[in-house]
């Protein structure tokens, strides 16, 4: 089975570079090396300007993540999440 190759545009780059600030500020308790091993995958797709379909899943699940938790935030500072 071969793999199908997604290159990268100025979006998903943009993206990329977002989601691994993300990674790096909120996500600090990397007990199991999660976080580390991700962001290290984020660099290779970066350097080598595309990825596959199983890093595409990975990627579509933080970037899942990464959403919600944006969304926290501003409701959050916002005043429409109760403490």
């Amino acid at each position: 089975m071969s793999k199908k190759t997604i290159f990268l545009d100025r979006k998903q780059s943009k993206f990329l570079f977002d989601l691994d600030e993300w990674l790096r500020d909120e996500q600090m308790e990397d007990w199991t090396s999660t976080v580390q091993t991700v962001r290290e995958m984020i660099t290779d797709i970066e350097t080598k300007g595309y990825y596959d379909e199983i890093q595409a899943e990975v990627l579509n699940e933080l970037r899942t993540q990464y959403i919600e938790a944006k969304s926290l935030r501003t409701q959050y500072i916002n005043g429409k999440l109760k403490k």
